[in-house]
């Protein structure tokens, strides 16, 4: 049986207020560290490719989400950057498309660390293009990467079919 300084007890006055700013600040923590996780998960590295004797600092699409996304990231290129696409395995059949670019630009397509076809000056689509209504790109074979550049790079530094791709260190 309680006493009657029990029966009528309430909390002491400013108790609720600091538990619910600790389960706030507890919340907003949280909430910022999966944040982080997200943003590393997304966060797209980079590399150096060269293509013969021409090098770029390669941005690296290696995740199905980063390879979705590709370039439509950015708004342009400089001409000594470009974007790797890395597949889970080697030997892929892909398929590309410009949803959501802004920019035109050249696919390169890499088998053996060769470059085995070139498309050109891709036109960015009219924006908001319907899905079915984008062109397909492929590169005819079985691929181990794509290597996507600035329209006209290709043309501006002389890459041909056959030409020499490598990783740098």
């Amino acid at each position: 049986m309680c006493s009657q300084e029990c029966a009528g007890s309430s909390p002491v006055p400013g108790t609720l207020m600091i538990n619910k700013t600790f389960a706030l600040l507890i919340a907003l923590f949280t909430f910022f560290i999966i944040f982080l996780f997200y943003l590393r998960s997304t966060k797209v590295s980079q590399k150096l490719v060269s293509i013969n004797t021409t090098h770029f600092d390669a941005l690296i699409a290696d995740t199905e989400d980063k390879r979705s996304k590709g370039l439509s990231i950015l708004t342009d290129l400089p001409d000594n950057r470009g974007m790797l696409f890395v597949f889970d395995s080697d030997n892929v059949y892909a398929t590309f498309w410009m949803k959501d670019m802004k920019f035109s630009i050249d696919i390169l397509w890499i088998d053996d660390n060769k470059i085995v076809k070139i498309d050109k000056a891709i036109p960015a689509p009219v924006a908001g293009t319907q899905d079915n209504r984008l062109t397909l790109y492929s590169g005819g074979q079985s691929i181990d990467y794509v290597f996507e550049v600035k329209a006209g790079v290709s043309d501006k530094f002389g890459f041909e079919v056959g030409d020499s791709f490598t990783f740098g260190k």
